[in-house]
């Protein structure tokens, strides 16, 4: 839907049915350095990812981009060959400040090994953002099937400088 943005957005009631293959990739934004809201929207299909992704944004470096009653529900594919790299969540691969609240994952999130930050909601929560009331029912394996329980692997949060509520 949107690849990019620095400014001042807010996306609400939004719904992604296509497959989005890239770097930096969410079903309904890719990266963001601006400030706004992301609401109400959902992903039903396939991200094919290798860095920051996640099933509504990929990647939010930002001071103020709430994430509001979202979900995913397609699978979230990551490959990666340096396992020192990538960060891939249920909803949000990478997040900075901010709220993230009432959201939900139940698709699949898929590595071949080399993702060091997995998580069913968030796979890297920064400073001061805050993690609440979000739950993940989606499996977190490798593509071989087994569990990914090496790295940081968590059904909410891959890894944690923050907050979760």
């Amino acid at each position: 839907m949107i690849g990019s943005h620095s400014a001042e957005i807010e996306i609400t009631s939004c719904y992604n049915d296509g497959e989005i293959t890239g770097t930096n990739i969410g079903g309904i934004i890719g990266n963001s350095t601006g400030s706004g809201t992301i609401k109400l929207c959902k992903n039903k299909n396939t991200i094919n990812g290798s860095y920051f992704d996640g099933g509504i944004a990929g990647y939010l470096n930002t001071r103020n981009v709430e994430v509001i009653n979202c979900s995913n529900h397609g699978e979230i594919i990551i490959n990666r060959t340096d396992p020192n790299e990538g960060r891939v969540g249920g909803i949000v691969g990478f997040y900075f400040t901010s709220t993230l609240k009432n959201c939900y994952n139940t698709g699949e999130l898929i590595t071949d090994g080399g993702v060091s930050r997995l998580g069913g909601i968030v796979a890297r929560n920064n400073s001061g953002a805050t993690i609440k009331n979000c739950y993940n029912i989606g499996k977190i394996s490798k593509a071989d099937g087994t569990l990914a329980i090496g790295g940081a692997s968590g059904g909410i949060n891959g890894y944690n400088y923050s907050s979760i509520i």
